[in-house]
């Protein structure tokens, strides 16, 4: 027959984990002990899923009586639709996050574009018989004020004279056509700057699990989903940034053993601005 003889508990200090220290005996010798643990308290999941995971089973003799000291470990976390655990902790960190040159606020295209203008070809009649060459100016070119303030590759006239935009200078050789020519007058002011750093806020959260299985909830259905805040919420951040709209992205998830227990992380990226994430391009997580 096996008896419990004592039983401890205690919570840690965020209510998250419930430490358990029970005492069995058994007048029976050791075997019956060893045979009653691994049916009732076996290690990981076992008949314990859901209630709790046994850490260490330690067998000590007094006399004829043989005692298992069982230490349990209960994560009793937050419970949340998506089915599965939450993280038992989280940290904040302000990134830097590469975006393209044109999402930048105030952005001209003339950072990262070649300026084109038409020109006519002209036909000179020389004594000597006819020649044919492009029209051409001396001195400092004069770009038209448009020049400066484009923000997108439209073309446009100023003028009576037609301009464009390229990304690359090779698009337009200047090879007469119809009558007319394209002539590069202005190279990128910003040659070779394709993005620029944005920083926002990224949250880390975490927890420590018992078995691989626990631990591999991060991986199941949050990756590229968008939330209003992270699981363990965002310390106030979405409030401070003074209107709704914000929100955060999950762009990272990772599962590793340190050792002792299985170490589940969780990264969460806050939007740039109020618009929040594209939904068009990633969709909502369970709430």
């Amino acid at each position: 027959m096996i008896y419990q003889s004592f039983s401890k508990e205690s919570v840690t200090e965020k209510k998250s984990r419930r430490d358990i220290r029970l005492t069995l005996y058994s007048s029976e010798g050791r075997n019956e002990l060893e045979n009653y643990i691994r049916q009732y308290y076996p290690p990981g999941y076992g008949s314990l899923e859901g209630k709790g995971y046994v850490e260490t089973v330690t067998f000590r003799q007094e006399g004829p009586i043989w005692y298992a000291d069982v230490a349990i470990w209960h994560d009793s976390g937050i419970g949340i639709t998506i089915g599965q655990r939450t993280p038992l902790n989280h940290s904040l960190r302000a990134v830097a996050v590469s975006l393209p040159l044109q999402q930048k606020s105030n952005y001209r295209t003339k950072w990262d574009h070649f300026f084109w203008q038409r020109c006519p070809v002209v036909t000179e009649t020389a004594v000597s018989g006819s020649t044919s060459g492009t029209s051409g100016s001396s001195g400092t070119q004069v770009l038209p004020t448009q020049y400066a303030s484009a923000v997108t590759e439209v073309p446009f006239e100023a003028n009576g004279v037609n301009y464009r935009w390229t990304k690359n200078g090779d698009d337009l050789d200047g090879t007469p056509k119809n009558g007319y020519y394209w002539k590069c007058i202005a190279t990128p002011t910003k040659p070779g700057v394709e993005s620029w750093d944005f920083h926002t806020y990224q949250i880390t959260e975490y927890g420590e699990y018992h078995d691989e299985r626990t631990a591999s909830w991060v991986v199941d259905s949050l990756l590229d989903h968008i939330r209003s805040q992270p699981l363990l919420g965002d310390f106030g951040l979405s409030s401070k940034l003074s209107g709704s709209g914000w929100n955060w992205k999950c762009d990272d998830a990772h599962v590793a053993h340190d050792g002792k227990r299985w170490v589940a992380t969780l990264v969460w990226t806050l939007s740039g601005d109020r618009n929040g994430w594209d939904t068009d391009l990633y969709s909502n997580a369970s709430s």
